[in-house]
């Protein structure tokens, strides 16, 4: 007759659902914790590990995916709770040690959302981000801001091609002022336009042309002095 191992009647409840649930058990599928917590899957040396489900009922959050030593770490889904009872993904992608890592998909509601690359739960590396207003930018990213060569299109078709840092504009680039029909060729710093061209491109058939024509530049070196401006400019940074 097997033996029935029965608790002390002074034994703390959560000490009770402890012991029920044998954690150590290799391949344990779930788990209760007092707050209302809920874990269902794989389980090694007390610690999730392998696959499985995490609900987490105070953040109203779920993750399911890879788990290594307690810790979400390979690939895996994210979903936040809305407030019509369901719930919205809000990153799918790697994961290590508990942060976004590697390649995924951030949703930010509606339409917004970053797909690319992760370094400790920051965006770094390439990627693209959509935001709501429909712009879309493409290229760097460090530390979770914009940097390095990058695209970005604004919904009413002008663009920029250029150098960003810490999330503005900066060094060479260019922007197409598709609306007016005009180029701005130069060198931005923190976000501002400090040296450069501007030409016509297409003015006659733009839908908000300047009205007046832009005058020619008669500087003999005009690379030379724009150079020097740039180097200027960025020197006082």
């Amino acid at each position: 007759m097997p033996m029935v191992k029965h608790p002390p009647p002074n034994e703390q409840l959560w000490k009770k659902k402890d012991r029920k649930a044998d954690k150590h058990a290799k391949d344990h599928k779930c788990v209760y914790s007092m707050n209302g917590d809920e874990y269902r899957g794989d389980y090694e040396c007390d610690k999730r590990h392998g696959k499985g489900i995490m609900n987490w009922k105070s953040k109203n959050m779920i993750y399911n995916g890879d788990w290594v030593e307690d810790k979400r770490h390979g690939y895996g889904l994210l979903s936040k709770g809305d407030d019509k009872g369901g719930y919205m993904k809000e990153y799918a992608g790697g994961w290590k040690f508990d942060k976004r890592h590697g390649y995924g998909t951030a949703f930010y509601g509606g339409p917004s959302f970053y797909e690319g690359e992760w370094y400790a739960g920051k965006r770094h590396g390439h990627g693209r981000m959509v935001r709501a207003d429909g712009s879309v930018y493409e290229g760097g990213w460090k530390d979770d801001k914009e940097c390095g060569a990058a695209d970005l299109s604004l919904p009413n078709g002008n663009f920029h091609k250029g150098e960003w840092k810490d999330g503005l504009m900066h060094g060479p680039g260019e922007y197409h002022y598709i609306d007016k029909g005009q180029l701005y060729r130069g060198t931005w710093v923190k976000g501002v336009p400090r040296t450069g061209t501007i030409t016509e491109i297409c003015r006659h058939s733009a839908p908000n042309p300047m009205k007046y024509p832009i005058p020619e530049c008669d500087l003999l070196d005009i690379d030379g002095v724009l150079r020097t401006a740039a180097e200027k400019a960025l020197a006082e940074e």
